[in-house]
Parts: C-alpha cells; sequence; structure tokens
C-alpha cells in the first residue's frame, strides 16, 4: 500500500468497527479520537497557524496500528470470499490447505491460479477496495511471479490484467527469502 496510514479513510473504518460489531461508545470515542487530531507547521522556528486533519491514522499513536489493522482486515476477508466463492480463482498447491493471501503491515501476498478471469476477479476487488478503504496500491514496488515453466503467452496476460512489473524467484518477503522447492 502507499501512504497506508495516511490515507485511512474515516468512514470506511467506522463501517469496518460496525460489522466487527465493536459498541456504538465504544466507536464514538474512537471516532472522536481522530477527528481531533490539530497539526500546526514551523517555519524558521515559528509556528504557522493549525489544520484540522480529514483522514488517515497518526503513526506513534498506539491505536493507529490496532485500528488499520481492523480496516485492513475487510481486505483479507474479501479475498477468502472470492476464493471461496470461485475456487477456480485459487492457487492449486499441494497442500490441502487453501491461502488467498498473506500480509504484514501494509505488506501483502496475494495467490491465486493465474487465469485470466482470476486476475480480473482480483483486480476488481483491489480496485473496489482502494475506492472504499482510501487506500492506493503502490505500483512502483508491487509485482507478481510465476514459476519459471510459465509460457510467454501466460505472462504477457498476467502483465495486462496486472499492470504490475514482473518479478523473480526468488524474492524477498519481509527480508526471508521466499522460493518454490526445496533449497
Amino acid at each position: 500500500m502507499s501512504k497506508a496510514f495516511d490515507k485511512l479513510s474515516w468512514s470506511f473504518l467506522q463501517k469496518v468497527l460496525r460489522k466487527f460489531d465493536f459498541s456504538e461508545g465504544w466507536i464514538g470515542r474512537v471516532m472522536a479520537c481522530l477527528n481531533n487530531n490539530w497539526f500546526s507547521v514551523i517555519i524558521n522556528g515559528k509556528s504557522e497557524g493549525y489544520f484540522k486533519s480529514r483522514k488517515g491514522v497518526r503513526q506513534g499513536d498506539p491505536l493507529s496500528p490496532t485500528l488499520f489493522i481492523l480496516a485492513e482486515e475487510y481486505l483479507f476477508r474479501g479475498l477468502q470470499q472470492l476464493h471461496n466463492q470461485q475456487p477456480e480463482i485459487a492457487y492449486q498447491s499441494d497442500c490441502s490447505v487453501r491461502v488467498p493471501a498473506l500480509g504484514f503491515a501494509d505488506d501483502v501476498l496475494i495467490f491465486s491460479s493465474g487465469s485470466k478471469k482470476a486476475l480480473t476477479k482480483i483486480m476488481s476487488f483491489l480496485d473496489h477496495y482502494q475506492l472504499v478503504f482510501g487506500q492506493l496500491i503502490n505500483r512502483e514496488k508491487s509485482s507478481w511471479v510465476t514459476t519459471n515453466r510459465a509460457a510467454p503467452s501466460r505472462c504477457s496476460i498476467i502483465q495486462r490484467a496486472m499492470g504490475f512489473r514482473k518479478g523473480s524467484m526468488p524474492f524477498k518477503y519481509l527480508g526471508i527469502p521466499i522460493f518454490k522447492g526445496k533449497k
């Protein structure tokens, strides 16, 4: 995600908190904390007025990561629902457990079959997510990866559907090399 904390939509966060059955009193207190943020710019050592925050959560505030994770849960539940409703979208592995996505903070790995239909559905959901959540996918940092055996025609389909650059295996996720096979 691009500037994940800065772009969090408060109205979307409020809807997510209601979906998770938080009490209206608790939601009201959280929204009061978010709505009561004022900032000042200091130029040449002198404060130049104040302005009110309209979106995002403050970095460094202990409540911010929790709120971000709750709101981001929408992404993971949406991808899970998409995979449950349309199993052909899922990445087929030797493992019996199907994992549609993995995430840590604002980094996300999404798995799929790589078919044109699967990629179109996933990108449609991601577009919806960006719109309602107020987040933007960082296209410069995003990539897609296939096995080395993928046909060039398959890679062209993926490239057109995703609009991200092609990555390669192994790649690092959270500083850990990710690869296929035994190494």
